[in-house]
């Protein structure tokens, strides 16, 4: 499970700039973990249980590394 902060689009139009200091949002991704580098971690929530060697996933996210606050390793 990694937390991690995204940057949320503001409402269109003119506002007044003290009202914009809050556009974090904080999320909750759970996945396999099948690639991470200096910049990025990719996660697949989803597989496919093969027998041959290469892992199958779907609905993968590539989360920048500067934008995770926590890491947690999920236990069966």
């Amino acid at each position: 499970m990694i937390e991690w902060n995204d940057s949320v689009l503001g409402f269109q139009g003119w506002k007044i700039a003290k009202e914009n200091i809050e556009n974090i949002t904080r999320f909750l991704s759970v996945g396999f973990l099948i690639y991470k580098d200096k910049e990025k971690t990719i996660l697949y929530p989803h597989i496919e249980d093969t027998k041959e060697n290469d892992m199958v996933g779907s609905g993968d996210i590539t989360i920048p590394n500067s934008a995770i606050k926590k890491i947690t390793i999920l236990k069966k």
